[in-house]
């Protein structure tokens, strides 16, 4: 999410500023802004789904889905504008904590009843099914896959 908000606001940074070169004038204003772009990502990401009577906004009647980042990061540091700060430099490593439905599901940057080891082993048993399933496959960044020439 965090990725995608800052890339929304690049692009049309970029096309505000491309716009006002070919006029050979500078913007006369940002048209949108860290608050708007974080908007998207929730109240309005919420209502893009169908689910904003549901989730996007802390209300009274509505789910309690939140997503607490870590204020003593450095990423983070100074905060001026608390909109930028967030969509220009959070990333996931800051999740410190996230509730769905008012249940944590990720506490002090953990996640909530889930078998990481388990995970990881079942990871790495897909992912070797699948290397030795492939002619001359091999682990450690070497192997390429060949060229699929129907696509090109």
């Amino acid at each position: 999410m965090f990725t995608t908000m800052r890339t929304a606001l690049g692009v049309q940074r970029a096309f505000d500023n491309s716009t006002a070169l070919e006029a050979a004038q500078a913007p006369d204003r940002v048209k949108l802004s860290c608050a708007d772009v974080l908007r998207f990502g929730t109240i309005n990401g919420a209502v893009a789904n169908g689910l904003g009577d549901v989730t996007g906004s802390l209300e009274a009647g509505k789910a309690a889905d939140i997503v607490i980042l870590s204020g003593d990061s450095l990423a983070l540091t100074p905060v001026n504008n608390p909109f930028g700060s967030i969509v220009y430099a959070a990333h996931p490593g800051l999740v410190s904590d996230v509730l769905v439905a008012g249940e944590f599901v990720k506490r002090d940057g953990k996640l909530v009843g889930v078998d990481i080891a388990r995970i990881r082993a079942l990871a790495e048993s897909s992912r070797d099914h699948v290397v030795s399933s492939l002619h001359g496959a091999a682990i450690g960044g070497h192997w390429q896959p060949e060229p699929n020439l129907l696509l090109a």
